[in-house]
């Protein structure tokens, strides 16, 4: 008998838990009838306290049951902030031999933060007819130290910091959240296979925040943290060129969460001496209008290649020309851990079929209908405009067609806009914060060939 699988319950990934509590569960695979009679759940703060079981943080001792879901991990005075913590499992069959899972590992961010970080860490005033007085004191190690930063507008803008590391460390973990959607880069590499994080959420209450393990692209020397913030839900724009955001009929409108785009980041450098450093977004970050100037969620989204700058996300990139970055108030919500899946690309669907149905316009049938983020190559000519399309039904010559007429504005106000730079060579676009379903896709202002 083996202990196949381990995890932790209501969490998806584990890299900046914000909780006192776990609940963990493990799976189990023989090659004969076996059956576990007892288990034994270690959690500590070294790997060398999980195996050797003298310095535990946290030891449920050997519990006869053969309950395998839902297994309790409560430490005394709870987790440590921004801690890295290392647990096993060990299992009993009916002839009390041991076994030993792999050894697991989780990482936690602030479970015991009293504020709503860190929205007021920068608030100057507090909108309020009555005074408030706060009745405890700060706990400055179990408290946010990033504060909520941006440009003080509401389009797409990057944000960079670079930062010089005498050695490489031993584990690095950024905790991040943007809003309304953000991704984040490190030394010109993306930090994960997520798209639009963080996920959605009423911001007023709620703003999750995601972990990201940046351990294999930290080096000796010049590093660079990198963001992309757009719209999403949180700042929505149906105004700009009259495009579509959200169908308003009825009582079914929408109201921004929010006027001013915002990114949050801590780094969290460890090393082998114990040493612990954070790296976290302040006024000395740079910021920059985005190539991306509208970013819708649903498919609409302007780009302007002309704009965009070659390299932002290196180290070497020259940003003395960008702008300082403005601490802001950021949302209300309360920041939660990302618990659910992030949002990732699955498979590469090529067109089933292509067609021209006039000059300039071609339209392409996937084969079927999913929910798509379109990769563009195309060359052409400085300044020429290309206007992409999409829809879940067609016209008998291949056009997009939306039937439902209260969906009409997909049809019309619904599309992505993108401006060449004409660099003699085939440039690539895809929607950096937006999505749709579609089976069908019609470029205009492009031909064939």
């Amino acid at each position: 008998m083996k202990v196949a699988s381990c995890g932790v319950h209501g969490f998806h990934e584990t890299m900046g838990l914000d909780v006192d509590e776990i609940r963990v569960f493990w799976t189990l695979e023989s090659d004969q009838y076996a059956e576990q009679t007892a288990y034994r759940v270690v959690i500590s703060t070294s790997e060398q306290g999980v195996s050797s079981q003298a310095a535990s943080d946290f030891d449920t001792g050997k519990v006869c049951t053969d309950e395998q879901r839902n297994v309790l991990c409560k430490p005394s005075g709870g987790f440590r902030s921004t801690c890295i913590y290392y647990w096993r499992v060990t299992v009993w069959d009916s002839n009390d031999i041991a076994t030993h899972s792999e050894v697991q590992t989780f990482f936690t961010a602030y479970p015991r933060s009293q504020l709503l970080p860190p929205y007021s860490m920068n608030q100057k005033y507090m909108p309020h007819s009555s005074l408030i007085f706060r009745t405890w004191f700060e706990d400055i190690a179990n408290k946010w130290k990033a504060v909520w930063i941006g440009d003080g507008g509401d389009k797409p803008l990057y944000l960079r910091k670079s930062f010089n590391l005498v050695r490489k460390p031993s584990k690095a973990i950024a905790l991040a959240s943007g809003l309304g959607h953000f991704d984040l880069h490190v030394n010109g590499q993306p930090a994960s296979d997520h798209v639009i994080d963080p996920g959605w959420s009423n911001y007023h209450r709620t703003v999750q925040y995601v972990g990201y393990d940046l351990t294999a692209h930290m080096t000796a020397g010049e590093n660079v943290l990198a963001a992309h913030l757009g719209n999403g839900f949180y700042a929505g724009s149906g105004t700009e060129e009259d495009r579509f955001f959200w169908p308003m009929y009825e009582d079914n409108t929408y109201v921004r969460y929010g006027n001013e785009l915002c990114f949050f980041v801590e780094l969290h450098l460890f090393y082998d001496d114990g040493t612990h450093n954070v790296i976290h977004t302040d006024a000395s970050w740079k910021v920059h209008k985005s190539a991306t100037t509208l970013a819708n969620i649903y498919a609409s989204e302007t780009h302007d290649k002309r704009l965009y700058p070659v390299g932002w996300a290196f180290a070497d990139f020259d940003d003395s020309g960008w702008m300082s970055a403005k601490p802001l108030t950021g949302p209300r919500g309360l920041l939660r851990y990302q618990s659910q899946p992030p949002v990732v690309l699955h498979e590469r669907l090529e067109p089933k079929s292509t067609s021209s149905p006039r000059p300039g316009v071609v339209c392409f049938d996937l084969g079927q209908n999913a929910s798509i983020m379109l990769h563009l190559s195309v060359e052409g000519p400085a300044g020429s405009e290309i206007i992409v399309r999409y829809s879940e039904t067609a016209n008998p010559d291949g056009t997009v067609l939306m039937p439902d007429p209260l969906f009409k504005d997909f049809e019309t106000k619904v599309y992505s806009k993108i401006y060449l730079a004409g660099t003699g060579a085939p440039e690539d676009w895809r929607p950096d914060f937006s999505f749709t379903a579609a089976r069908y896709i019609q470029l205009e202002g492009v031909a064939m060939e």
